[in-house]
């Protein structure tokens, strides 16, 4: 199974001007989730984020996939823990986007220090033995705005 994710930030609405808020992503390590699965067992795939907000707050909206597990009634579980180790976990449903809100403590705009929060997918075990066998490959988008 291979999952890309796809960054993007937004400022917020409005003039543009020198103060007005704004939020960036970067995907630590480059975008691609990938997972082997041996036919038992679930999938957990954990990828860790930058992500700055002039405001220290923000939301993390993830849309997509929509043809992963499409007949199934088992959902794909998302975990976003922020910098502050605040943590939610959400489910996935075929495209219906997810939205967590998160918090910054540090200006990290150029992510010289490192990664501040992480997302994590979790796939049971139930949903991949209701699967055809076969590679699965789909793209999640990430925005981030501030709050």
């Amino acid at each position: 199974m291979m999952v890309a994710l796809l960054a993007a930030s937004l400022l917020a609405p409005g003039a543009a001007r020198a103060d007005d808020a704004g939020a960036s992503l970067k995907i630590i390590s480059g975008s691609a989730l990938a997972a082997d699965w041996y036919g038992e067992g679930a999938i957990s795939m954990r990828k860790q984020l930058c992500i700055s907000s002039t405001t220290a707050r923000y939301t993390l909206e993830m849309s997509g996939p929509g043809s992963w597990f499409p007949a199934s009634d088992s959902k794909v579980e998302v975990r976003f823990q922020d910098e502050t180790g605040a943590s939610q976990t959400k489910s996935l449903v075929q495209s219906n986007p997810i939205i967590f809100t998160g918090n910054s403590l540090v200006a990290n705009s150029d992510c010289s220090a490192g990664p501040n929060a992480t997302v994590e997918f979790f796939i049971p075990e139930r949903l991949l033995l209701s699967q055809q066998a076969g590679s699965y490959f789909d793209q999640i988008l990430l925005v981030v705005s501030p709050l």
